[in-house]
């Protein structure tokens, strides 16, 4: 995660974390096991948006698609919340 966020030039602007044991993923149901695939359980494919630590909009992505997840979704999103922050 810091390689990505260091390459993505993300230092200081978005928190980059690692969900090793999938606890955070566990806590939103959002598992799937691909064990025959890729040989493990993993995360379902979503963005989420929080503020002061509650979830505003989460966006999960259904049937292998990047639609609803995808960055000029989540972007549309933080452009209607500037009025509100």
């Amino acid at each position: 995660m810091e390689a990505w966020g260091k390459d993505m030039k993300a230092e200081g602007k978005v928190r980059m974390l690692a969900d090793v044991r999938r606890d955070f993923t566990k806590a939103l149901d959002m598992e799937v096991d691909l064990s025959k695939q890729m040989g493990s359980i993993r995360s379902k494919r979503y963005s989420l948006i929080c503020r002061d630590g509650v979830i505003t909009h989460f966006n999960e992505e259904e049937g292998g698609e990047i639609k609803n997840s995808a960055a000029g979704v989540i972007i549309g999103q933080l452009k209607a919340m500037q009025g509100k922050l």
